[in-house]
């Protein structure tokens, strides 16, 4: 067996479940990242925490525990088009900026977004202002060329970018065939589940080679009416096949 993850992101932690939930999975998992699907819009509906949830998280955040932070909708378009994006003020309008610390990973999701109108160097700057986080480039054929962009300025920006291979976009759809890695930095969602992960992690180890990866699990996290993070049905057993995937 191959040992080619660097870690797991289990992603769309919200308030069906207690966050205090989330610090027990990580001392017993440490390999675990939690990805937070933050929307203006959405806020409170399955898999995107309210506000009240998310203040739960600061009472555990600390070594043992990493988030990353998937940044949706409105907030998303800003940071491709606005000088001054809500996320980064204090405003009642935005309160995922409360939160920005405990985050060692921002994910941009673009799907649906109008990437043929984006400026290029508005987005860089805002980048910019979210320090020494890792930021990650949601891939789905559509905007490979803007990660590319990115990625060949980061080194002399400042910048730390990755590419997920995402072609699912939270549907729970596996693709036809994995993508080859395209950056050094590289993670794998759609579709997995506790089901298909050892069959599907088998493959990667032989697409990836020596190329470290990490994979996001998000739709198959859930119970089947979507309504509840399934932490003992989905995530655990999930986790428990990936372990013996984590290089040591």
């Amino acid at each position: 067996m191959k040992q080619i993850l660097r870690q797991v992101t289990v992603t769309g932690a919200d308030d069906s479940i207690d966050p205090t939930c989330l610090l027990g999975l990580a001392k017993v998992y440490p390999f675990v990242e939690f990805g937070i699907l933050c929307s203006k819009n959405n806020s409170g509906l399955p898999r995107f925490p309210s506000q009240k949830w998310m203040m739960g998280l600061l009472d555990i955040n600390n070594n043992l525990v990493h988030f990353s932070m998937h940044l949706c909708g409105s907030w998303m378009r800003q940071l491709m088009f606005s000088t001054s994006p809500e996320i980064f003020q204090n405003s009642h309008n935005c309160w995922v900026n409360d939160y920005l610390n405990i985050f060692k990973r921002v994910q941009l999701n673009f799907h649906g977004e109008p990437l043929n109108q984006i400026k290029l160097d508005t987005l860089v700057e805002n980048l910019k202002k979210f320090g020494d986080k890792q930021i990650i480039f949601q891939l789905d054929l559509v905007n490979n060329n803007l990660f590319r962009s990115v990625d060949n300025m980061s080194r002399k920006l400042g910048l730390e970018v990755a590419g997920l291979w995402d072609l699912s976009h939270g549907g729970g759809i596996l693709p036809e065939n994995w993508r080859l890695p395209i950056s050094e930095n590289i993670g794998y969602s759609g579709g997995l589940s506790p089901d298909n992960l050892k069959e599907n992690l088998d493959k990667l180890c032989d697409i990836v080679g020596e190329t470290p990866i990490w994979v996001d699990f998000e739709t198959h996290a859930r119970t089947a009416d979507n309504l509840k993070f399934d932490i003992p049905n989905k995530v655990i057993p999930f986790l428990e096949i990936a372990k013996d995937y984590v290089i040591k």
